[in-house]
């Protein structure tokens, strides 16, 4: 059953915030995902891009993410969107690890 199959993606770029000492990921499914590597936490998810994301970089000091959105062939040549780069504004809520007492 095709609809019980579990799809996995490859990651294909992961960039870190030099501040918090977290890291967004980007990979085949077209998400990027913002995490805390200490406590082990996705902190959060932004929306699907139009395909793969290819590349991430934080800016200098960490309040853009620059997101490379690129087909990169995970389910074969078929027809996709164009190459995009995307900016966007990263909120401390987002890249900031939750330091509430547990």
């Amino acid at each position: 059953d095709a609809g019980s199959t579990e799809l996995i993606y490859p990651l294909h770029s992961i960039a870190f915030h030099k501040e918090y000492n977290t890291f967004a990921t980007g990979g085949g499914d077209g998400f990027v995902n913002i995490w805390d590597g200490f406590n082990k936490k996705r902190l959060c998810q932004f929306h699907k891009y139009p395909s793969s994301i290819s590349a991430l970089s934080f800016s200098h000091d960490g309040s853009l993410l620059a997101i490379a959105s690129s087909y990169m062939r995970e389910d074969g040549e078929k027809s996709h969107p164009g190459d995009s780069i995307f900016i966007r504004r990263v909120a401390d809520s987002e890249v900031k690890p939750n330091t509430k007492p547990k």
